[in-house]
């Protein structure tokens, strides 16, 4: 099978798990994150291959083992599998960690988390987290010791051949009767579609132009890129099914639209920029500048709602298919 075939495989398995966690836990099931200890110990194994890791399940050894689940006495590295994502389950487990008798004897002493659901942590929350670490004499680093299913993910390009062929058949093995739903497939079309028309890339770009009051082609704009997506949005097989999606994905059009009505009604030529903002004959001087100003602000209001709806939209859209 091609490389590239594979990596896809592998992303459609690992999200068929991160779904698997979620909905279990979102009702109320969280044995699932202990009978998935075993099968975090394989994919964790492969990922961090080069360091020769060889984790165990440690509730095989002792039973509801203190503060980790998995361990490899030979590098000494310990995990956490957790679907929690908040600083006081890290916070807690160090504690806990700090009287295990294993690491007191310098059994295990490289002590990291696997979180099992999406997580997005602020500057600040990463201090605590290090101040943590340090206060408890233990060493942090920021690639290895807090990683998730979407920073795993992501690593699969880091991958050899070899290790991505293993870590496919164990997860072909383990998921291949767990079916994607319909609304899952649907949707993640459906994105890819949208993406393909404008994606984070392009929308950077045109947030950098106008805001910054620079040159940009209005035709090609709106040719190539506004009416294309809305009008993708507006067909019947243009509405995400997932709610998250659907909500999120609502005020950007919604912005995406008043953006498109703002170039139409306030540019008179093809290219576009602050200098060729149509502004009233009746208007000169300082009274054309306010009204300059004015359209200026109306248009940074537009385009800070689209930044914000957009990155809600996006957040969802990682949260669920880590793309």
């Amino acid at each position: 099978m091609k490389t590239v075939k594979i990596a896809e495989k592998i992303k459609d398995y690992l999200i068929r798990f991160h779904l698997e966690i979620k909905v279990s836990n979102d009702v109320g099931l969280y044995d699932v994150n202990k009978l998935s200890q075993g099968f975090c110990a394989k994919l964790l194994n492969i990922f961090y291959h080069k360091e020769n890791l060889n984790l165990v399940d440690l509730d095989i050894i002792k039973y509801n083992y203190k503060a980790i689940d998995l361990g490899d006495d030979n590098t000494k590295v310990a995990y956490q599998i957790t679907s929690q994502n908040d600083f006081g389950k890290i916070n807690s487990t160090i504690d806990k960690y700090l009287t295990n008798n294993d690491f007191k004897d310098g059994v295990y002493t490289d002590l990291r988390f696997l979180i099992l659901n999406t997580f997005s942590w602020s500057q600040e929350d990463i201090k605590k987290v290090k101040k943590k670490y340090k206060s408890a004499g233990l060493s942090y680093d920021n690639k290895k010791q807090i990683v998730s299913l979407d920073s795993l993910g992501k690593n699969i390009k880091y991958l050899g051949d070899d290790d991505r062929e293993k870590l496919y058949k164990i997860l072909k093995k383990e998921f291949k009767n767990i079916p994607v739903s319909n609304v899952i497939t649907f949707d993640h079309k459906l994105f890819k579609k949208f993406n393909k028309i404008l994606n984070e890339s392009v929308l950077r770009n045109i947030f950098e132009s106008l805001y910054a009051g620079g040159p940009f082609n209005c035709i090609d704009l709106h040719h190539n890129i506004i009416d294309p997506y809305i009008t993708l949005a507006s067909q019947t097989t243009g509405v995400f099914v997932n709610p998250n999606l659907k909500d999120t994905h609502g005020p950007f059009l919604e912005s995406l639209g008043q953006l498109s009505q703002f170039l139409m009604d306030n540019y008179s030529s093809g290219i576009g920029s602050l200098h060729y903002l149509m502004v009233p004959e009746s208007l000169s001087g300082w009274e054309a500048m306010i009204y300059k100003d004015n359209l200026t602000n109306k248009l940074n209001k537009i385009l800070d709602e689209m930044r914000q709806s957009y990155t809600e939209f996006r957040g969802n859209i990682k949260d669920i298919y880590f793309i």
